[in-house]
C-alpha cells in the first residue's frame, strides 16, 4: 500500500497523506516524477509494462513519490526500482515543474554512461529499455510515441544535454 504526500496549490507538502487509489481531495495534488537519463548523443527510453495504464508507450522510469520523500530522492528510488540503477542525489537536476488535475510533476535529468544489458527492469513496470539517439526523439514525439507528460520537457532536455 502506498502513501502519498498531499501537496497545496503552490506544490508544498500539507502535512496531510492518502493512501494510492483514493481520490484526492479538491485542490490538492500528488508528486510524480521521471528521470532523463542522457550519455552523450543518447537518451534512455523504457516501455510500460503492458498491464500499466498506457500499456507499451516508451517513458523514462519515474512514478508517484512515497511519503516523506523529496522529489529528488522519489526520482532516484524510481530508478533503482524500475531498472537497477544507482543514481546520486546530488547528480540530478531538476529540469522542470509541471502541474496536472491531480498530480505535480518533476522532470529530473542525469547524465550516465551505462550498458543497457546491465540494467535489472522490474518486469511489474518496464518491459524494455533502449538508448535512442537524441536526434531521433522528434521522430519519435511526431509519432507518439513517448508519454504525453514527457514530450513538453524534451526539447528543454535535448538542449541542456547537447551543450
Amino acid at each position: 500500500m502506498e502513501i502519498w504526500d498531499l501537496l497545496d496549490q503552490e506544490g508544498k507538502k500539507t502535512g496531510q497523506t492518502i493512501q494510492r487509489g483514493k481520490p484526492l481531495p479538491e485542490g490538492y495534488y500528488h508528486l510524480v516524477v521521471h528521470t532523463w537519463i542522457v550519455d552523450q548523443d543518447h537518451v534512455l527510453v523504457t516501455r510500460r509494462a503492458l498491464e500499466k495504464p498506457h500499456p507499451g508507450m516508451w517513458e523514462t522510469p519515474g512514478g508517484s513519490a512515497l511519503s516523506g520523500e523529496s522529489s529528488r530522492e522519489a526520482a532516484v528510488r524510481e530508478v533503482k526500482e524500475e531498472i537497477g540503477m544507482e543514481l546520486e542525489l546530488s547528480k540530478l537536476d531538476q529540469l522542470t515543474r509541471t502541474w496536472h488535475d491531480s498530480y505535480v510533476h518533476d522532470i529530473w535529468l542525469v547524465e550516465r554512461s551505462f550498458s543497457v544489458k546491465n540494467l535489472v527492469l522490474q518486469r511489474e513496470e518496464v518491459s524494455e529499455a533502449r538508448w535512442i539517439k537524441l536526434e531521433t526523439l522528434d521522430e519519435w514525439l511526431g509519432q507518439g510515441c513517448l508519454i504525453a507528460g514527457l514530450q513538453a520537457s524534451a526539447n528543454e532536455m535535448v538542449e541542456r544535454a547537447g551543450k
